[in-house]
């Protein structure tokens, strides 16, 4: 077995962490692999230190560009890769030894499109597994396992087909600033029919307290994130012909990106153009699936079901 896979590591700013990173990478037990190194207008070192690992191994390829997010990053990388299969890692990350090995074993052994392998979250020295306690096709019957589970929602600890994504045009989303990971395993899920699933957890996903997913960005940067999720879901519904078990973490991701978009309207400091955007909302679907755990919660479902924005607006802002 010598198929290449082509690693792609978007870098911003990640001079603490990137040493490790490509280490761990060099030391794979798989070996037939390009790692494409994206340095997406680093202000430190980082870029220096990739030009230094590409020197003493010729599998690296190092790509310098100015800053552009880690979206256009990603594609970048994408459209510089060579290699029958594709896999992300992100800079501060950390994989073990036979992780490549682990992943191309099972997919070519039963020739999946998409590979998923669980992984450890370390957040200050403590590990929290995900993952799913299957191994193998996944079929009707566990299609709603991994669709149900936060795993579907990141692009690294996969495996993808490197000539599904270039076919059908998937790209990572660029002008909105968070979701693009998620939007881009979906859509890829479109193009798929067999999906394999490796329940060991090979890949360390480093992070801390403060998340960028608790900051909210532009409303349109919210809005595009909604309607492209919103879009995917659905299809994806469809698709596996999902009962409402199956699609319950589907329904909570539109849910929680429509709730988005909202808090970043009330944000704005003008009320006219608040009340304005918030008229301007289609809240039939969130209307549809949203249950209300409070007394709170369930008149403020019944006072935008009535349209009544003013008030609505008076309660969240005042209380905010």
């Amino acid at each position: 077995m010598n198929t290449k896979i082509s690693i792609i590591i978007p870098i911003y700013n990640s001079s603490k962490t990137l040493n490790e990173c490509i280490s761990c990478i060099l030391a794979q037990s798989y070996t037939s692999f390009e790692l494409i190194l994206v340095d997406d207008g680093s202000t430190d070192n980082s870029g220096e230190i990739c030009d230094l690992y590409a020197k003493t191994d010729p599998r690296i390829i190092v790509i310098h560009k100015v800053n552009e997010g880690v979206s256009i990053a990603r594609n970048t990388g994408i459209k510089r890769s060579t290699g029958k299969y594709i896999t992300f890692i992100d800079s501060d990350d950390n994989v073990s030894t036979n992780y490549l090995l682990n992943l191309i074993e099972i997919h070519e052994k039963l020739n999946a499109e998409l590979t998923i392998s669980g992984f450890v979250k370390r957040n200050q020295g403590i590990d929290k597994p995900h993952y799913i306690d299957y191994n193998g096709i996944v079929d009707i019957e566990t299609i709603g396992s991994i669709l149900n589970n936060n795993i579907i929602s990141v692009p690294f600890a996969k495996i993808f087909n490197s000539d599904i994504i270039k076919t059908n045009r998937i790209i990572f989303p660029n002008g909105i600033s968070r979701g693009e990971d998620t939007i881009f395993v979906l859509e890829y899920l479109l193009h798929i029919d067999k999906i394999a699933l490796l329940p060991e957890y090979n890949y360390f996903y480093i992070t801390t307290e403060n998340s960028l997913m608790t900051k909210l960005n532009s409303v349109s940067s919210e809005l595009s994130c909604y309607n492209m999720l919103n879009r995917l879901c659905n299809n994806i519904i469809k698709k596996y012909n999902l009962k409402k078990e199956a699609s319950t973490f589907l329904i909570k991701m539109q849910l929680d990106a429509f709730e988005r978009v909202i808090r970043a309207i009330l944000i704005i400091p003008n009320r006219n153009e608040r009340i304005g955007l918030l008229n301007y909302l289609d809240y039939s679907y969130y209307l549809r699936h949203k249950k209300s755990n409070t007394w709170k919660e369930s008149i403020l479902t019944i006072i935008l079901r009535l349209r009544l924005f003013r008030i609505y607006d008076l309660l969240m802002t005042k209380h905010a």
